[in-house]
């Protein structure tokens, strides 16, 4: 997880039932990592409120510092009591320590992928996604198991049919101000996998994934002929 990128400031009013409105501030973090795959996928933009202006409920999603390393880490409430507990949506086991207040840094609300925004969920609505995502995220060919298995067996049953458009796929190269770079296979204007950084390998999106292997698309960075810089 990245530092913020940029922040902003103001608040809606609220309905009934729904948290106190307080001028909050609103920040954009960098998601790395697999833990809450596929809720969240590495170069998500996450948005995210601070302060919590209440303690945070069953199947939020929060940003946080790891009480035993000081890293800063996105993933969802399962319990509050007697403490915050968490867990990532693509794991099975709890996260280790319980939370302490001042380890909470903020509320995750929403998601950038691919200049597409979603909303995410927390409370009741939030623990149903992540139970459903935390499924899914098991049918992945990256992963081991029975699910992972499966999943292998859909990408070879659907390999010949979507090797080609794999393969015509072109590779745009985007920098940051930090100086890091992304890369990004494209099939027109959708994005169909990421390079989260130079010398990583590709990341093929959700649902995607269970359709294209990503050796059949370009290398993310040893080819620039079939690179846009941008």
């Amino acid at each position: 997880m990245t530092s913020p990128e940029k922040t902003g400031a103001g608040e809606r009013e609220r309905g009934p039932g729904e948290r106190p409105a307080i001028a909050r501030d609103r920040q954009l973090v960098r998601y790395t990592g697999r833990s809450m795959w596929p809720t969240m996928q590495a170069g998500d933009l996450l948005v995210v409120e601070s302060p919590l202006t209440a303690p945070p409920r069953a199947g939020d999603c929060i940003l946080f510092r790891d009480p035993a390393t000081g890293a800063v880490m996105v993933h969802r409430v399962v319990r509050t009591r007697p403490a915050v507990c968490t867990r990532g949506d693509g794991q099975r086991m709890d996260d280790t320590l319980p939370l302490g207040e001042g380890d909470v840094v903020g509320l995750v609300v929403g998601r950038i992928r691919h200049t597409q925004s979603r909303r995410i969920r927390g409370g009741f609505s939030g623990r149903v996604a992540g139970r459903v995502s935390g499924f899914l995220g098991r049918l992945d060919p990256r992963r081991p198991g029975r699910l992972g298995g499966a999943a292998r067996l859909i990408v070879a049953a659907l390999r010949p049919l979507t090797r080609r458009r794999a393969r015509s796929s072109r590779v745009a190269v985007f920098g940051e101000a930090s100086g890091d770079q992304r890369a990004f296979a494209t099939l027109g204007e959708r994005v169909l996998a990421v390079s989260p950084s130079r010398g990583d390998a590709w990341t093929v999106v959700w649902p995607l994934a269970l359709a294209y292997d990503p050796r059949d698309l370009p290398a993310p960075w040893a080819d620039p002929s079939n690179h846009s810089i941008e």
